[in-house]
């Protein structure tokens, strides 16, 4: 136990990285750049028009990215590292020099917001596309641990003066954490489907992901729409930026230590509609109260919004990466589209939420605004996306699941090889086969896709028939029987169907 706790917490290059790039974003959840510069700095009118500059060109270089990932133009190959750092860099140098130059602060800082969109999007694409691309055991640990110590780190810069550290991010941290990144992207095999397989030539494969991607994505955009609303409320006091970023970070690192040590010690398996079904009733009724609440409340709501939210992005990220594996997509374009319509809807919300205090009167507060179209909107969604009214009687809809297998099996004592035991499977197991494959797949802590792909192959499917099967690429077949045959410890099919039938699914058995 205590090497398996150790063995998570050790910090590697690409986390401490990742960790650096999360902390001086401030988790890119409220444009955190602003803590780290002065408060008198920070107006009303600054801070609208910042935050619309960089939150337009964040949602925009996310789609950008999937675009350019899908018709592979080879744009994105050529210093990538390079095409994030400049802009991130430029950004930075306009609001250091708003902060001086007085008569030009509007025009550097829409400039500096806008550079620092496109820069701290194009860095979370490179990074999902170096979780994506490695292996889950490394890749999902150093995502997570990287947003555990993003948080420690983040503390540790109020510790340095305001003015030292805004010149310190762009000359110091940025080499570095880009950097790591360099150095991350150099480990990864350019060999895997997900990159060998062009976009053009397997379309079916690509709208079969966004088909499984896109109820979780709007799940969350309804998060990201509510707290672009609450935003716009509490954006005229900008103490209560950094209350948001200090819970956020506080959040992540909470949530990211939760999911390490429940993956490591029993597996899990989260699913971000059931997340929202769950939370739905929350956070409406958080809205529902805003009318009759004063300033506190609203600090609060908006500091435990964000930070649901920014558990949310990191969920996002792990269902983007395990859709990568799974299905062989461009890392860019799966993050790219769902990232896109989430922080589009954040973007919307925001922009909704700026109107409302424009027009809003003695009757009409703008938190009652806020209220109505933060309940609606959700409910909406709700109904729109997890209800599904076919059939004889509506049912909920769960949409794809966030599945980290356990690599320790002795964490957990091995479950009887019974029909009983497989009778509590999530899985209906409709006859012998599928009972042994579930025993296998237990036993050998196997994906579920990877038991896909070995329930059809003991059922004699070819490799191009599973392809077809499971809509997707047949080398994405073919990697996923590389690494079942290295678990399982085979070398042949057969020996993989003979292993399969030593299983007795029968009571006794």
């Amino acid at each position: 136990m205590r090497d398996i706790i150790v063995g998570l917490v050790r910090p590697t290059l690409p986390a401490m990285g990742y960790a650096l790039f999360l902390a001086v974003n401030a988790a890119g959840v409220w444009g955190g750049v602003f803590p780290f510069l002065p408060l008198d700095f920070q107006t009303y009118d600054l801070l609208l028009w910042f935050y619309l500059a960089q939150a337009g060109t964040l949602f925009v270089t996310f789609f950008a990215g999937a675009r350019l990932s899908f018709t592979g133009n080879g744009f994105l190959e050529k210093a990538p590292v390079l095409k994030a750092a400049l802009p991130y860099f430029l950004g930075w140098c306009g609001l250091i020099a708003a902060i001086y130059v007085h008569d030009h602060t509007v025009e550097l800082t829409v400039a500096g917001g806008a550079l620092l969109g496109l820069g701290s999007g194009a860095f979370y694409l490179q990074w999902q596309r170096y979780f994506a691309a490695t292996a889950e055991e490394v890749g999902e640990r150093n995502m997570l641990t990287g947003g555990m110590y993003a948080a420690a780190i983040y503390f540790a810069l109020y510790l340095i003066p305001r003015a030292i550290t805004a010149l310190l991010i762009p000359t110091v941290f940025l080499p570095l954490f880009s950097m790591a990144l360099t150095l991350a992207n150099r480990t990864i095999d350019p060999n895997q489907p997900m990159f060998q397989d062009g976009p053009r030539q397997n379309r079916r494969v690509y709208r079969r992901a966004f088909a499984s991607m896109w109820r979780s994505a709007l799940c969350l955009g309804g998060f990201a729409l509510c707290t672009g609303l609450i935003r716009a409320t509490a954006i005229e006091s900008p103490t209560i930026g950094s209350l948001v970023n200090i819970l956020s970070m506080a959040g992540l690192f909470v949530a990211g230590l939760a999911v390490l040590a429940l993956w490591q010690l029993k597996g899990l398996r989260l699913n971000i509609v059931k997340l929202y079904q769950f939370t739905y009733p929350v956070v409406a009724t958080a809205f529902l109260v805003l009318p009759a609440t004063r300033l506190g409340y609203v600090r609060w709501l908006a500091a435990a919004v964000y930070a649901l939210y920014s558990i949310g992005l990191l969920l996002m990220m792990l269902q983007c990466a395990q859709t990568s594996r799974a299905r062989g997509v461009e890392p860019m374009f799966a993050y790219g589209m769902f990232g896109g319509i989430v922080y589009g809807m954040h973007d919307m919300g925001f922009i909704m939420g700026s109107i409302g205090h424009q027009i809003t009167n003695q009757l009409v507060t703008q938190n009652t605004l806020v209220s109505l179209a933060s309940v609606y909107l959700l409910g909406i969604l709700f109904f729109a996306v997890t209800v599904n009214f076919r059939g004889t009687a509506p049912r909920l809809l769960q949409g794809d699941s966030i599945e980290l297998v356990s690599a320790h099996p002795s964490a957990v004592p091995p479950r009887p090889k019974s029909v009983e035991r497989v009778a509590e499977g999530e899985r209906f197991h409709h006859d012998r086969v599928a009972k042994q494959v579930y025993l296998l797949q237990t036993e050998f802590r196997l994906s579920d896709r990877e038991a896909e792909v070995v329930d059809l192959v003991v059922r004699g499917n070819t490799v191009a028939r599973i392809a077809e099967l499971l809509t997707v690429s047949e080398n994405t077949v073919r990697t996923h029987m590389k690494r079942i045959y290295t678990k399982l410890s085979v070398h042949r099919k057969q020996e993989l169907i003979e292993l399969v039938e030593r299983y007795d699914p029968s009571p006794t058995g």
